[in-house]
């Protein structure tokens, strides 16, 4: 017999373990990316722009996912 408010419910949850798989791997990113430069003031600036380089690519896949 078909359920079609139980399959949209089924997408529903299915999205949502997407979106949270998705969230959880995104802030494990940044929180990687965060502490890559934040060691103090003594960070070089060649570390600096290479941080940037990072939150730019990160950024990037974020707004391409």
């Amino acid at each position: 017999m078909d359920d079609p408010r139980g399959a949209v419910g089924e997408a529903d949850e299915l999205v949502s373990t997407v979106i949270g798989e998705l969230e959880s791997s995104f802030r494990s990113r940044r929180d990687s990316l965060e502490a890559g430069w934040q060691e103090g003031d003594d960070t070089s600036t060649e570390s600096l722009r290479l941080a940037l380089q990072a939150y730019r690519s990160f950024f990037g896949r974020l707004l391409n996912t």
